[in-house]
């Protein structure tokens, strides 16, 4: 080869070469790989493997894939919007039962209002008849110290003046039935307490001192002790003042007042 005197000229030698170097390494490659795969598939035929796929067969599998993923974007489309479908009836099935829960709500409230009005009239009503039938025994009551009143109000019927004067005295009955009861009660409970304290009350004894009275109050006191029966057995006896006193000059003089303190009276 060889020197260019410039540049910029071709050299027409070298180019020739180059494309043949080229050439034989890319046959050596491919030779080189051809053999490796043919070392490959045989090796792998040996140990029981499957021969190598042809381009058709290739081509056949990924037209496969093609149609089966396209088949599962079919069914998903088709799956959503079977799903839209079920939330839009969903969402119209809540819709009619908050309609039919606002309805039946408002419904229970105009009956609780009818009620209600129909309740406050019956009262009124009532209220009205008992103003009319306390008027009516006020009138009656006129009537009886005025002879007059009855000529400035409105007669009333008899049967009417009958049916409310029975119905007031049906209300009166069970009151005064049960204030007569409690009275009974209470006076046989004083009666009962009176006759309680009176027999528990020591007799008086008139015409003796403070300090003779009280001596002869502990004498009679002394019955509930069982050592005293002696001395007080005859106080009971007793029913006038000479007896009591007789009594207890008896006790004065037994000496079994010793032991009840009494001694030397």
């Amino acid at each position: 080869m060889g020197k260019r005197k410039f540049a910029t000229e071709p050299d027409e030698r070298a180019e020739p070469v180059k494309k043949v170097k080229k050439q034989e390494k890319y046959l050596r490659e491919k030779l080189k790989r051809q053999q490796n795969r043919e070392f490959r598939g045989r090796i792998a035929k040996e140990h029981g493997a499957e021969e190598p796929k042809t381009n058709e067969q290739i081509d056949a599998e990924r037209e496969k894939k093609r149609e089966e993923k396209k088949a599962r974007k079919l069914a998903r489309a088709e799956r959503k919007q079977e799903e839209k479908k079920q939330e839009a009836e969903r969402i119209a099935q809540q819709k009619e039962r908050k309609k039919f829960k606002a309805e039946k709500r408002k419904a229970l409230k105009e009956a609780r209002r009818l009620k209600k009005a129909e309740s406050a009239q019956v009262e009124d009503k009532e209220a009205e008849k008992d103003q009319n039938g306390a008027s009516n025994d006020e009138g009656d009551d006129l009537k009886e110290s005025d002879p007059e009143e009855p000529q400035r109000k409105k007669k009333k019927s008899k049967g009417e003046k009958k049916s409310k004067k029975s119905k007031v005295d049906e209300e009166e009955e069970p009151k005064k039935k049960k204030s007569k009861e409690e009275k009974k009660d209470k006076e046989e409970k004083k009666a009962k307490k009176d006759k309680k304290e009176t027999e528990s009350k020591s007799i008086p004894v008139d015409g003796l001192d403070d300090d003779q009275q009280s001596k002869y109050l502990r004498l009679m006191g002394a019955k509930k002790s069982s050592k005293d029966i002696k001395v007080t057995k005859n106080a009971d006896k007793a029913s006038t003042k000479e007896d009591l006193e007789r009594q207890y000059e008896q006790g004065i003089n037994l000496k079994q007042n010793k032991r009840t303190g009494l001694g030397g009276l």
